[in-house]
């Protein structure tokens, strides 16, 4: 039988939804945000620079919702088009409940 502790750690709890990205010829999924996803989130939200790519890559992930890009593609991230990650931070924003409000709500909070 398992501990608590062990069903909790094991609870596939942070599903994901497909996002059509035609710029890209593909789609992609995001994910609800775990707790230090959310933590990071509002970190980013702080700085005053507004990079999508920073943004994109805590929600872009797999159909199992493995994550797939890291820091390190942020630079490669941002060349790609502002329409695509646009839609997808919006797509995340939306899909754990954050309005559009939010990144301001953040930097102010």
């Amino acid at each position: 039988m398992a501990s608590l502790k062990e069903v909790i750690l094991a609870a596939k709890d942070r599903p994901v939804k497909a996002v059509e990205v035609p710029e890209w010829g593909t789609t992609v999924y995001v994910s609800r945000l775990s707790a230090g996803d959310r933590v990071a989130l509002a970190n980013l939200a702080r700085d005053e620079s507004l990079d999508l790519a920073a943004y994109a890559i805590l929600f872009i992930c797999d159909a199992d919702g493995n994550r797939i890009f890291t820091a390190d593609d942020q630079e490669a991230l941002s060349n790609k088009s502002y329409e695509a990650l646009e839609r997808i931070v919006s797509e995340g924003m939306e899909f754990n409940g954050l309005g559009p409000d939010s990144i301001d709500e953040a930097k102010n909070g």
